[in-house]
């Protein structure tokens, strides 16, 4: 919300477009119009309406925190007897309700990255037919969706199961069913600045798909077929990456081309790339684009085929794209990163086993046992394909369960897998330092015990909060603790959170006091939103933003897995501090934390930020006040 408040650019623009619609209107009628504001947030469109001569503006807005705020910021500029703030979706507003007549002019801005994804299109549609004049002035008054043919080595990892081949003997597929390594699913937008990106581009870009905004829209759509030249001396194309313009306005546009000039960056749009299935060669490649209401697919093929007649939009064959968010898929696809824990996996059961072998004799591989209580985890996989002939797997989520079953009946390991079902108590330990309540887990192996607790650590509740995610998996070892044999290996043994201070050139745009928007006073939205700011922390993959590393990187807090969480001293005041000492001049503008995780005492599996594209995210805590800082500084 911020990141939009600040982007100027996008503000000046929307007011031209409102001030041309709004003139052009009272020059035709006589009199100011009817404005429908449409997810308006905190009203901003709408007072920019006002400001350009509106007779009356009804805005709705579905979140409702967010509509009080709204309303609050139309009171403290002096516009409550213009603008109407609706706490209702579009598609139940009524006319003789709500509001009084149907509009004579539509603004809104419900578009994403890749456009459609916020519902644009049927929420037009059903305020043509329910809320608006006939023939009403509309803001956009049409889109168009651009795209350029691509080359890059990293982008297959994106999305790309067909290169996770895991195991010592680098044999398990993370493919549920024989031929699904080269999923469809991987056709789907991955949204992301693309400038970051190291990749060449294969073609000129195209216009793909054009969209009038100012008529009901078809349910799809799809563009013309095109025959894109491709540029000499590139490898085949194996991605195509998508942006979009706005026409606001007759010459006034807004897109999110990667090539624009736009000196106030953004972080709320960014570019969407499709990796290509497979990828295509020759001199030139046909192009089609297609649409339904929420979606943009591209048909790409050589120029010596054809179009299909009935074209079917790609789905997730494998279920890991519909399971699972786009940095988890990534993981998973990332051939450094399995190896790294076959490596440590098959060494943890090799010590075990020989352990085993030395104490009492007779041991073989298959009289192991290995917990893996990651979700969707393939870590019991590798232990089965060791050699392990009892892993049990913690599925919690039954869809996950499903697929790794599948999974393992594709691999020919199912013989080896014991799926549960634990009922996990809650992760969050309760305010009064009290342990919850704690399910048996004494039957789960028949009284047996486990040589091998193992996870990644990952569970798909708590994706996008990789601390919480540490502080599970202690206590979840926690809780098996009484099935874990005494020569039981851990993996990861232990984590540490690390943490450093950095200058954000773009990122710290999109943060911080608003102060005031195109004139208008903005003084509640920012005592609304700035405590909440700098107490949360973000999650963001630092290497698509311009980040200057400022300080040394300091551990901040450690777990060790081969302990027992303790209730107690996890819940007693902790009054310790990290300092951390600037080594370069720079403007301070945040700290910057994430996980190293241990596999063993050797062997390290880290999100620390990189320059290049990388699966790992870093949390982001920024600071209230920018600061402007010299080396020996703390």
């Amino acid at each position: 919300m911020t990141s939009m408040l600040l982007h100027t650019r996008r503000n000046d623009l929307y007011r031209r477009a409102l001030r041309y619609n709004i003139r052009r209107f009272v020059d035709e009628h006589g009199r100011p119009p009817i404005v429908l504001d449409i997810g308006t947030g905190t009203g901003l469109l709408a007072m920019l309406a006002v400001k350009e001569g509106a007779g009356h503006v009804y805005a709705c807005e579905t979140f409702g925190p967010l509509c009080e705020l709204a309303t609050k910021l139309v009171e403290d500029n002096k516009m409550a007897s213009q603008i109407t703030i609706l706490n209702k979706p579009s598609s139940q507003l009524v006319v003789g309700e709500d509001l009084p007549f149907r509009a004579d002019l539509l603004v809104s801005e419900i578009v994403d990255s890749v456009l459609l994804g916020e519902g644009l299109l049927p929420t037009l549609r059903h305020a043509f037919a329910e809320l608006l004049v006939p023939k009403p002035l509309v803001i956009p008054l049409s889109a168009e969706i651009y795209g350029q043919l691509v080359y890059g080595e990293c982008l297959s990892s994106f999305v790309d199961i067909s290169g996770a081949a895991l195991g010592p003997n680098r044999t398990v597929s993370l493919a549920r069913t024989p031929g699904v390594e080269a999923c469809p699913g991987r056709a789907l937008p991955l949204p992301l600045h693309w400038h970051k990106v190291k990749a060449s581009v294969a073609s000129q870009s195209f216009l793909s798909l054009a969209l009038s905004l100012d008529v009901p829209p078809l349910e799809t759509e799809q563009g013309p077929g095109l025959c894109v030249a491709l540029y000499q001396n590139t490898p085949p194309p194996n991605g195509l990456v998508l942006w979009w313009k706005l026409v606001l306005a007759p010459g006034i546009e807004l897109s999110t081309c990667p090539d624009s000039n736009d000196d106030d960056k953004q972080d709320h749009w960014l570019q969407a790339v499709y990796l290509l299935n497979p990828p295509v060669s020759g001199t030139h490649v046909k192009v089609r684009a297609h649409r339904d209401d929420h979606m943009i697919r591209f048909e790409v093929k050589e120029a010596t085929k054809e179009f299909e007649e009935n074209w079917e939009a790609p789905v997730c064959e494998c279920g890991i794209h519909h399971l699972y968010g786009p940095s988890r898929v990534w993981a998973l696809c990332d051939v450094e990163r399995n190896e790294i824990y076959s490596r440590a996996i098959t060494k943890a059961l090799s010590s075990v086993h020989g352990t085993l072998e030395r104490s009492r004799g007779g041991v073989s591989k298959k009289d192991l046992i290995c917990l893996d209580v990651s979700e969707g985890s393939y870590c019991g996989l590798i232990a089965a394909e060791w050699g392990v002939e009892c892993v049990y797997s913690f599925e919690e989520s039954l869809l996950c369960s499903m697929l790794f079953g599948q999974m393992a009946k594709a691999n020919k390991l199912e013989q080896r897998l014991r799926q549960i079902s634990p009922p996990w108590p809650q992760v969050a330990i309760s305010l009064s330092g009290q342990q919850p309540d704690l399910p048996p887990v004494l039957d789960y192996l028949d009284g047996d015990f486990a040589h091998l607790l193992v996870a990644e650590p990952f569970d798909s509740r708590l994706q996008g909060t990789p601390l919480l995610q540490m502080l599970s998996f202690w206590y979840k070892r926690s809780y098996l603790s009484v099935l874990l044999h005494p020569c039981a290996k851990i993996i990861p043994n232990r984590a540490s959170v690390m943490a450093m201070g950095v200058e954000l050139s773009d990122l710290a745009r999109s943060y911080g006091k608003v102060g005031k928007v195109d004139e208008l006073d903005y003084s509640s939205y920012d005592a609304a939103c700035e405590e909440p700011c700098y107490k949360k922390d973000f999650e963001y993959p630092l290497w698509m933003y311009d980040f200057r590393p400022l300080t040394e990187v300091r551990p901040i807090f450690q777990v060790d897995y081969t302990t027992p969480l303790n209730f107690d001293d996890l819940n007693s005041s902790n009054d310790s501090l990290t300092s951390l000492s600037f080594h370069s001049h720079g403007t301070f503008h945040a700290v910057v934390m994430w996980i190293d995780y241990y596999l063993d005492e050797e062997t390290l599996v880290s999100s620390a930020p990189r320059r290049t594209p990388h699966f790992s995210q870093q949390i982001v805590r920024f600071m209230r006040e920018k600061k402007v800082v010299s080396p020996n500084m703390r």
